[in-house]
């Protein structure tokens, strides 16, 4: 059994060039999906965008003279390193919320940013769970979920 399309595999017509429609191709796939596995992460909701928003508003409230996209990008940037480090056992197990306010901490100081209270890094690192949906997310979710229900799983700390 595949694991990308269960148990469907390509008939000798779907081999030759131009079999039928993509679309006719992909219901045949889907026909005998049990089940759909994605990473929300990126897939579903805009991290970037997000994230750049947040940093903006609070930029302006600030007076900082930010590139908040640089600064969104370099935070996400930080994620693989911090892991190599618990992989490595450099640091101890924390969690995702961890991770992300040692990557901010250390890039607030890096970009000069000053001016935050606790509270206010603490809102900013929550971020990450504020993050916004691709627009077309709620009908792509509503369209599988009519044909395979719906199972979540997060790897955002609950």
């Amino acid at each position: 059994m595949s694991p990308r399309f269960g148990s469907w595999r390509p008939r000798r017509e779907d081999k030759v060039p131009f079999p039928g429609t993509i679309e006719a191709l992909m219901t045949r796939a889907f026909a005998s999906l049990k089940a759909l596995l994605f990473d929300v992460f990126g897939t579903v909701v805009d991290w970037r965008g997000s994230i750049t928003r947040e940093l903006l508003g609070l930029a302006r409230g600030k007076g900082w003279d930010l590139d908040a996209e640089a600064f969104a990008v370099a935070w996400r940037a930080g994620y693989q390193p911090a892991m190599a480090k618990v992989r490595s056992g450099a640091l101890e197990w924390t969690n995702l919320d961890g991770l992300h306010r040692m990557i901010l901490d250390e890039l607030l100081r890096s970009f000069d940013l000053r001016g935050l209270d606790e509270a206010e890094i603490d809102h900013l690192n929550r971020a990450w769970h504020r993050l916004d949906a691709w627009p077309d997310v709620r009908a792509g979710l509503q369209a599988l979920r009519a044909r395979l229900g719906r199972f979540t799983a997060a790897g955002r700390p609950a």
